[in-house]
């Protein structure tokens, strides 16, 4: 210690009197650009971030039920159209924008007692300018989703569901996906082709016509009709009834009842060709899609409908011709196009027209997707649609076949794994919500556009989506569950045996299952309640940032669940905030930006959150290093206490005006 020697003062007197306090406005003000207040527009930014950061972005799948009838759809897409829409029923400021909806629009969530998954009713719809990083979250499957860094997925801790947020991620974590079947709230039985055709533009239309409606081609709809033509065309009305049809584009400005018409066909002016105006939704129709999505294709013309087989398949071929037949009374032909190739083919306009406008499976191989109408099936119908698929683009071919002729499940399968392989980005995410809604367990792979010779000539090779099924499911990743969010100890040999291995990190569901009701493990509250559900878990096997171009990120709010699947592959997906979260409380936040002055602006938030007591109010809003999640007195979203008292204070030191806090 520096003493005081011969009336000098010591290099450490000398030091100690430059030594001051360091104020935390001054801090704030000489280490603004830590903080993200190096210019007005990121300080405003900031500012406005602390409230609102929970996002998703545009591309990324959200399983939907719109009006009854389930699709794949992307979030940045769906939210976009409603808010485009209604433009005047916008909630707005300058870098969000909220719309409530009375739509019949529900997505797959779970129930937060039960961890049952259905189909819940959306409330709201979000979206705003993007205003931090974004990461790509990739589970051990090869799923995954991109998301804003302050929005939250679900993890399993000590046997209870927690939300978590991206910035918390870290490789290995568990993250909770749908691992049971589910279902939509009501089965598709038929599909009314005149129904489907009616929503279509009329533009497309103005060919198609509605054949056998003599029976009630009465008085009054020939008055209809009449009212709709100018008196030069009234003659047009004994034709209709001379030829026993009716244009389409006419009856869909009829007041006629839609029903009289289900015995009718449907056909394309000038076309031989007609089909039954409701297709009954079957086995034979299952098979029939799924073996298109895997070997059919439409000339461009959409004048004819070909599968392609080899000639190894000729049973397979035979067997496509009869389904045909029976879902549309028309005999399509068999074809040898070579020494090692069959092809089933109608030239029917009025079926290509049905596959592209209406069951919208796309028209070649990197066009194909699931038709929507699938995922309405019942699980019986959808599995039918997967195997006769899996038969055209799966392996192993002939034993998948042999099931499909046989009307056997994937589990009686010799092979553990199925592999298929396609083109087409958007069937390689329908295949795995198909997946996820028959509780199948997979995973999935990718292979870059390549180039090779092949018999001295240049081929090129595009993108290669890879999926691997688990035909008897019990050894998939997301059957396992990680031991130390499960098990408090065990009493069972076996078990206690696996628990301490060290490289025995998770265990079994059904051994889980077992054991419990033994009673010779004692496990974390909740674990039970998991087991029952219909969650499970995949563990993280990278977070990456990514490049995201977009204007805005997206979200929606789900009341009393706030959980929803979204992503590429089934991922449960959080969109309440903070301490709206954790008191159970739809979030509701109001975001204001006023412009005073050029270089002035005025920023109002409000919430519905639970509260703050009026102790803690300085603390939270004057006290650096005060933790975000208040009420639990600890950290969390990445911050560490510095966010919004952080906010108060730049807006102090920029504008000496004080910040006026509410809270009841």
């Amino acid at each position: 210690m520096g003493k005081k020697e011969g009336g000098f003062e010591t290099k450490a007197h000398e030091l100690a009197e430059k030594q001051r306090e360091i104020s935390i406005s001054e801090f704030c003000t000489k280490n603004r650009h830590l903080l993200g207040f190096d210019n007005p527009r990121k300080a405003l930014l900031m500012a406005v971030k602390e409230a609102v950061d929970n996002s998703l972005t545009y591309d990324m799948p959200l399983i939907v039920s719109q009006n009854g009838k389930i699709s794949i759809v992307k979030i940045g897409e769906i939210v976009d159209n409603f808010i485009e829409a209604k433009k005047t029923a916008v909630i707005k400021n300058e870098n969000l924008e909220k719309m409530l909806i009375d739509e019949n629009l529900e997505v797959l969530a779970f129930d937060k007692n039960s961890l049952k998954l259905s189909f819940r009713k959306v409330s709201t719809v979000f979206r705003h300018k993007v205003n931090s990083k974004i990461y790509r979250v990739k589970l051990i499957s090869g799923r995954y989703v991109d998301l804003t860094a302050y929005h939250s997925v679900f993890t399993l801790d000590k046997g209870k569901v927690t939300s978590i947020p991206t910035t918390e991620l870290k490789e290995g974590m568990s993250i909770v996906v749908p691992r049971k079947e589910w279902n939509s709230n009501s089965f598709i039985k038929e599909i009314n082709l005149i129904e489907e055709l009616i929503l279509l533009d009329s533009s497309l239309t103005k060919k198609i016509n509605i054949y056998g409606i003599n029976s009630f081609f009465t008085s009054s709809i020939i008055k209809q009709i009449r009212d709709l033509l100018p008196k030069t065309k009234w003659y047009r009305t004994n034709d209709f009834k001379k030829f026993n049809y009716i244009p389409l584009n006419i009856l869909r400005k009829l007041k006629i009842d839609l029903g009289n018409f289900n015995d009718s066909k449907v056909g394309i002016s000038l076309c031989k060709h007609k089909i039954p105006a409701v297709i009954k939704v079957d086995h034979n129709f299952a098979e029939l899609l799924g073996l298109y999505v895997s070997e059919g294709s439409m000339l461009k013309s959409l004048t004819r409908i070909h599968f392609s087989f080899g000639s190894h398949e000729k049973e397979l071929v035979y067997y496509l011709a009869d389904i045909f037949e029976k879902v549309f009374k028309i005999s399509p032909k068999i074809k040898k196009a070579h020494d090692t190739a069959y092809n089933v083919v109608a030239n029917s306009s009025i079926i290509c027209f049905v596959f592209k406008n209406i069951l919208k499976v796309g028209d070649n191989a990197p066009t194909k997707l699931i038709p929507n109408f699938v995922f309405d099936f019942n699980n019986s119908l959808k599995h039918s649609f997967l195997l006769a698929y899996l038969v055209g683009d799966g392996y192993p071919t002939k034993e998948l076949f042999y099931l499909l002729k046989n009307d056997l499940m994937l589990d009686r399968l010799s092979k553990e794994k199925i592999t298929c392989a396609t083109a087409s980005h958007e069937l390689f995410i329908g295949l795995q919500y198909l997946l996820s809604s028959l509780g199948l367990g997979y995973s999935v792979g990718y292979k870059e556009p390549q180039k090779r010779i092949i018999n001295n000539v240049l081929a090129e090779f595009g993108n290669n989506y890879y999926i691997y099924i688990y035909s008897g499911n019990k050894d998939c990743a997301i059957n396992f569950l990680p031991i130390k969010d499960t098990i408090i100890s065990s009493k069972d040999s076996k078990v206690s045996c696996s628990i301490s291995r060290a490289n025995q990190i998770s265990i079994h569901t059904e051994t889980l299952n077992n054991t419990l009701s033994t009673s010779k493990i004692i496990a974390y509250q909740g674990v039970e309640t998991f087991l029952t559900g219909d969650l499970g878990v995949l563990t993280i096997k990278n977070i990456e940032e990514i490049n995201y171009n977009h204007e805005w990120v997206y979200d929606v709010s789900v009341p009393e669940c706030e959980n929803f699947v979204a992503g590429v592959g089934a991922i449960l997906c959080h969109n309440s905030l903070d301490a709206c979260e954790e008191a159970r409380i739809l979030p509701d936040i109001y975001v204001e930006l006023q412009q005073l002055k050029e270089d002035r602006f005025k920023v109002i938030v409000e919430d519905n959150g639970p509260g703050i007591v009026k102790e803690q109010i300085p603390k939270i809003f004057g006290k650096l290093l005060y933790g975000s999640k208040f009420h639990r007195l600890r950290c969390s979203r990445g911050q560490q206490g510095i966010g919004i008292s952080a906010v108060l204070l730049y807006g102090q030191l920029t504008t000496g005006k004080g910040m006026y806090v509410t809270s009841r």
